[in-house]
């Protein structure tokens, strides 16, 4: 949300990036870097595994062109991360820079550069099929050290030093054992709500709690006793706690999360409101502090979550992330919801708006400032 930027000139720069820029080191992956329209600035960055044939290939860079268009990108520079020492005549490199070749042009991309880095050395591969090759290299371990890396630092950027699955290692579950002993207290407190009991208000008491106590708590890996989690995993499912959950993080949400706890009627006119206002207002913009606490309540949840039933905070988290326009983390736990047995039409939204290339409202309002 921050309105400094930095310019980046140089290619080992913009190599030596990518790892902050998607949140880890990218490993046997294809990453795709947009450039916006007119500003010329770098925009989204798309990542996926390295295909492994010239139908995959196809596939896979004719879905990334058209979300990538889809962010107003016009211009991509592709970088191609594998183990292999000679990009130029390795079968799997050369399938997938062919079929770049013509996919970005169907979907109406000019490709800038294509660049292999390799476990050693990174080089530069033909754009273009008309392009000749000249080889321009330079050693892997130069990249991680340049300007652009020191100005993202000053800047408050964290520099990845870890893989994907580090990223995501905030998701893995918990032992069986552990999630086995929740389930049954997760079945207990669906037959309370069943029965009438006032769950739901003890439920989102204990959210509130809880999502302060991780803001007050930044640097620590936030735990839930098996009964609060329990609690919450119980009552996810019911879509008004659900949604009050969801927006109890955004500005202006207390009274649509009272309205949707108590069933006033106006309740779902007031969700619609202030969604509206998240999806296209530039003055709607996550509060780091307010919104990374709930997220550490909801990844707790999920690690203790029996399956099935990670679906709904798995689906929270995944709305929190797009609206904090981290792109990665949000289209992760939106698969993994979707992927549950639990069904979550909210993680479907969100999987739907990355696929389309959908932002929130306040990333337009901030490309206008820079």
């Amino acid at each position: 949300m921050s309105a400094q930027k930095t310019r980046i000139t140089d290619t080992r720069d913009l190599l030596g990036a990518i790892p902050t820029m998607l949140g880890f080191h990218p490993h046997h992956s294809l990453v795709m870097l947009g450039i916006t329209t007119p500003s010329g600035q770098l925009g989204p960055v798309a990542r996926a595994d390295f295909p492994d044939d010239q139908a995959e290939a196809a596939a896979l860079l004719g879905k990334l062109g058209q979300q990538l268009h889809g962010f107003g990108v016009s211009h991509v520079i592709a970088v191609l991360f594998t183990a292999d020492v000679e990009p130029q005549t390795a079968p799997g490199v050369r399938t997938v820079f062919e079929a770049l070749w013509t996919t970005t042009a169907a979907a109406g991309l000019g490709v800038l550069e294509v660049w292999h880095v390799g476990p050693t050395l990174y080089r530069s591969l033909p754009a273009t099929a008309a392009q000749e090759e000249v080889s321009r290299t330079g050693l892997v371990e130069d990249l991680y050290g340049g300007r652009v890396l020191a100005e993202l630092v000053g800047m408050g950027v964290p520099v990845s030093a870890g893989t994907r699955e580090d990223l995501f290692a905030c998701l893995t579950p918990a032992p069986e054992v552990h999630r086995a002993s929740v389930a049954v207290l997760v079945e207990r407190y669906r037959l309370e709500l069943a029965a009438g009991a006032p769950t739901v208000d003890a439920a989102f008491l204990t959210w509130k709690n809880e999502a302060e106590r991780a803001r007050a708590n930044p640097d620590a890996v936030h735990e839930l006793a098996p009964d609060a989690a329990a609690l919450l995993l119980a009552c996810l499912p019911e879509a008004d706690f659900r949604d009050a959950v969801m927006v109890d993080s955004v500005p202006g949400g207390d009274p649509v999360g009272l309205a949707l706890l108590t069933g006033d009627p106006s309740s779902q006119a007031l969700l619609a409101e202030l969604l509206e206002s998240v999806f296209t207002s530039g003055k709607t913009a996550p509060d780091p502090v307010t919104v990374n606490g709930a997220r550490r309540v909801l990844e707790a949840l999920v690690r203790q979550a029996p399956a099935g039933v990670a679906a709904h905070p798995l689906a929270v988290l995944a709305f929190l992330a797009w609206w904090q326009d981290e792109t990665v983390i949000a289209g992760e736990a939106a698969q993994r919801a979707v992927e549950d047995e639990g069904v979550s039409t909210l993680a479907t939204l969100v999987a739907k708006a990355l696929g389309v290339g959908f932002r929130p409202g306040w990333t337009a309002a901030s490309r206008q400032r820079q």
